[in-house]
């Protein structure tokens, strides 16, 4: 009886039948497919998918003849991967082909250049001009909670943006993992130099913030500093306009930034997502709190 009870218990008929994992199954994180994704619309990006949609040109024109001659496929980039990448309609070697590849990079590194130099001059010329500001008599609490609910308010937004930026730039350095044959130069001091931009903007916010009495300048100078880092995208808008030529403009305009993969995120993509977001609330939060009870500059 006890042997046909424990047959009955092993079949499921009385109890459920405990499934046995492999002792390495749990240890094993999945990785879901990357899908489709949209990127940040600006000069840097457009310039990482028109070298992406040369190298699939390319890629495609020696297909044959990689099969046909050994039996090997291009190693430029495997467009099986991805569908959306757009190939630009320049012929190689031609003068349009050129201002497109070294006069678009001459955009992006100006537009950089310029983003740098305006920063700076708010940095400067942003924390004088709050230094020498103060109350003669302490504010009224509707004066009060004005300033600081806009100081603590434009932190949040500020932060929200730059949020948005970073991931975009995580987008960014992602793709090109995902579809160059080796790592580029080019796309990752790219990103390193525009999270430090970043990184940079949000402590201008924090320390232009503190030392301002006014509202209004308040959100003038956070305005001002979204604009440094929206730069990216309205030059983009202009090439889009044609300022840069018909050629850049009709390849901008037909540039596709959204793209979908059929293969799985990178390792190290979700703990950067993870880190980047924790981070960025714990400091925009932090500092919002910081901004909103900091005791206002009285005269002496």
């Amino acid at each position: 009886t006890s042997s046909r009870r424990k047959q009955l218990c092993e079949r499921g008929v009385l109890l459920p039948v405990r499934v046995e994992k492999e002792p390495d199954e749990d240890k094993v994180e999945e990785r879901p497919p990357v899908g489709t994704i949209e990127l940040g619309e600006d000069v840097f990006t457009a310039r990482l998918l028109l070298r992406l949609g040369f190298m699939k040109a390319q890629s495609e024109a020696e297909e044959d003849e990689s099969l046909s001659s050994d039996g090997e496929r291009s190693s430029l980039l495997d467009s099986s991967n991805v569908m959306g990448l757009v190939v630009p309609e320049v012929e190689e070697g031609t003068g349009e082909h050129f201002g497109l590849m070294y006069g678009w990079a001459g955009v992006c590194g100006s537009t950089f250049l310029v983003q740098t130099v305006v920063l700076l001059i708010m940095l400067g010329n942003g924390l004088d001009m709050g230094g020498g500001e103060c109350f003669g008599q302490p504010p009224t609490f509707s004066m009060w909670l004005l300033l600081h609910t806009s100081k603590a308010l434009a932190m949040l937004v500020a932060g929200t943006l730059m949020g948005k930026e970073l991931m975009d730039i995580a987008n960014y350095w992602m793709v090109a993992e995902l579809l160059m044959p080796t790592r580029s130069v080019e796309v990752v001091l790219t990103a390193l130099l525009r999270v430090v931009m970043n990184l940079t903007l949000i402590g201008a916010n924090i320390a232009i913030f503190l030392s301002l009495t006014n509202p209004a300048e308040v959100w003038l100078n956070m305005t001002a500093l979204a604009f440094i880092a929206s730069l990216g995208s309205d030059v983009l808008d202009v090439a889009k306009r044609g300022v840069f030529g018909h050629h850049i403009a009709k390849t901008m305009t037909t540039t596709n930034f959204q793209l979908t993969f059929v293969s799985e995120y990178p390792a190290w993509f979700a703990h950067v997502r993870r880190v980047t977001i924790t981070v960025m609330t714990s400091v925009v939060i932090s500092f919002a709190y910081i901004t909103f009870k900091s005791a206002d500059p009285m005269c002496q």
